[in-house]
Parts: C-alpha cells; structure tokens; sequence
C-alpha cells in the first residue's frame, strides 16, 4: 500500500504543477471534497476530506494493480505501469468524468483538460511500476537491480 501512496503523491504534485506546461491545473482534491462534505462546509474542510479519499482511491487502486494486474503481466514494472495508468485513465473517463458533469473522458471541460488527465494517469502508473520495481529488487536501497 504504501507503494501505491507514493505513486499517488508524486502523480498529485504533478497534477497541481501542470500550469506550467499549460495544462489545466487538476485538484482533485477540491473537486472530490465539494462532492463528500455538506453544502456550505469550508472550503479547507471540503479540501482535506477530498485529499483523503483522493489519497484512499489511489492506495486502493494501486493496490490492486500490485496484487492482481501486475502479477498476470511479464512486463517490466515500468510498462504494466503505464498500461494500467491508460486502463485507470479509461474507466475515469467513463464513470467518474460524467460524475463531475465534464461528460465523457473530460470532453467538457475541453481537450487540454482531458489530455492533462491521460497525463496525470500516465505519471502515476509510470511511479506505481517503477517503486514497485525499487521496491522488490531493492534498487533504492543501494543494491543493484
């Protein structure tokens, strides 16, 4: 699980960086928040219970991928990182965007806004596959892979 906290981390600063390149800022966060706290909540209340469930979905989405996805593949970690980063990107985009009233894949909230989620998937399948390759081989420990 904590392989999965990581990945989601690193895929959400990444998310709140975006505007550098353009890209529409994605805060989760705040946009799960609104849908979980009582209307007229604090917008920090809103905020941090958002984070949670931000923080919860990725640990348990990543999980799954370490127990069940990872396992079927032979891939390098890397890759099924990325595959399942494309395949999390999809299902968003089909059950959660509507959620959101972006429509399907985002397509409401215009294209930067659906090619800054692929991207934000991406980044966070390409750091779940690769702690978890730190993490089996012990890469990060100092030993060689």
């Amino acid at each position: 699980m904590v392989i999965s906290l990581i990945a989601t981390f690193v895929a959400t600063v990444y998310g709140y960086w975006e505007t550098f390149f353009g890209l529409p800022k994605l805060d989760f966060a705040t946009l799960l928040g609104q849908r979980l706290v009582p209307e007229g909540s604090s917008k920090e209340f809103a905020f941090a219970w958002g984070m949670a469930q931000h923080f919860a979905q990725g640990a348990l989405l990543g999980t799954f991928y370490i127990l069940f996805f990872h396992p079927i593949y032979p891939w390098p970690c890397w890759f099924s990182g990325l595959l399942y980063g494309i395949l999390i990107w999809f299902v968003s985009g089909i059950v959660t965007s509507p959620l959101f009233k972006a429509g399907i894949f985002w397509w409401g909230w215009g294209g930067p806004a659906l090619f800054g989620v692929l991207i934000w998937h991406l980044i966070w399948g390409l750091a779940l596959g690769i702690t978890l390759y730190l993490a089996v081989t012990g890469a990060g420990r100092g030993r060689k892979p």
